[in-house]
């Protein structure tokens, strides 16, 4: 999609146009990317095997051919790294 860009069927009916990102682990297993340790573990949790280093350039690609782009984010370090 990021080669071609949005996309839209000859009639109209169903417009291509979105991508999602995944920037999250899980809470159950204090897994979530958190600024301060989870309150049961010594950690701040984990953060996707996706850095940021790869993320920007997909991401101010896809919003240069007007491609929406979607999260799912658990955590408040992953959301405030994903922000900035």
């Amino acid at each position: 999609m990021l080669e071609r860009g949005r996309e839209t069927t000859a009639d109209n009916m169903f417009d291509w146009r979105g991508i999602k990102v995944y920037v999250y682990s899980t809470l159950g297993s204090r897994g979530a990317a958190r600024l301060e340790n989870h309150a049961d573990a010594d950690h701040q949790g984990f953060m996707n095997r996706t850095t940021e280093e790869e993320l920007g350039p997909i991401l101010r690609e896809a919003l240069r051919k007007g491609i929406q782009i979607e999260t799912h984010i658990i955590g408040d370090r992953a959301l405030r790294t994903f922000l900035d």
